[in-house]
């Protein structure tokens, strides 16, 4: 027998016959010594064809890309109309002059963008300081028409708050603080509290007021109570006209009634 090549096996197929290869997919013609195929494929003796069934994969492949990049090609311009939709900003001017707010906005990429409207909530409004943050959406993905729909400032948001509390407050430290335990109003600015309505009432067990002096401007003061204490608890009593007073001494000797008084200060 004749010496093989390395890792060839010989064939049993005669010379001269036409064989079928067993490579998955493919046939070949031609007369081969040895079933080694890597051998027959590295010197050019087996002639291969392509099967209809690899030539419908290949084609069908290449369809599907194709399809795919026209796909993507279509729907470029919505993924980026989507990706712009909303977005951080970074304000720089406030104009609180008409209707609705507007502001000079910057976005991504240093985008400027002037003219941008501001919606607030109904009874609600505040005018922001430059470089508070915002969160801008482009309305149909179009950045021509951003609006504004939230707006904050880590520089000087109250935090802490317990779970539930809800606060207004200021660049100041002014605020409104609707705790846990009850409202607290504060303020260090000299106009302080001012309270402008045509009747005020207060409804409470207990009113104090802690304060270095009060004024009372009113053309005339009423205070409703069965007693009435001036400077602290446990002073002299005040007699009123009608309330007899001792006299100690001399031809008036006796009770005698007031019979006249100030006109400014009355007790019932």
């Amino acid at each position: 027998m004749a010496a093989q090549p390395p890792g060839a096996n010989q064939i049993s197929n005669t010379q001269g016959r036409s064989g079928s290869s067993d490579l998955p997919g493919h046939q070949y013609q031609g007369s081969v010594r040895y079933r080694d195929r890597a051998h027959a494929v590295a010197t050019g003796r087996v002639r291969y064809r392509t099967t209809q069934r690899e030539e419908t994969q290949r084609s069908g492949g290449a369809q599907m890309d194709r399809i795919s990049l026209i796909f993507n090609r279509l729907i470029q311009p919505l993924r980026r109309r989507v990706m712009l939709m909303v977005s951080r900003a970074v304000i720089k001017v406030v104009n609180d002059a008409g209707g609705i707010q507007k502001l000079q906005i910057v976005g991504y990429d240093g985008e400027l963008l002037e003219g941008v409207e501001r919606f607030q909530e109904y009874g609600l409004t505040s005018v922001p300081k430059g470089n508070a943050e915002a969160v801008a959406t482009a309305v149909g993905g179009n950045r021509s028409h951003t609006i504004v729909i939230a707006v904050d400032d880590r520089r000087f948001r109250l935090k802490n708050l317990a779970p539930g509390e809800v606060a207004l407050y200021d660049d100041l430290g002014q605020k409104v603080y609707l705790k846990r335990d009850g409202i607290l109003i504060e303020t260090d600015q000299p106009s302080g509290v001012t309270v402008n309505a045509p009747a005020a009432t207060v409804n409470s067990d207990t009113v104090t007021t802690n304060a270095t002096e009060v004024t009372v401007n009113a053309a005339r003061a009423v205070i409703n109570s069965d007693e009435i204490h001036l400077g602290a608890e446990g002073g002299q009593p005040i007699a009123r006209v009608g309330d007899l007073v001792d006299v100690a001494s001399g031809s008036s000797a006796g009770q005698w009634p007031i019979v006249s008084g100030s006109d400014k200060v009355r007790a019932g």
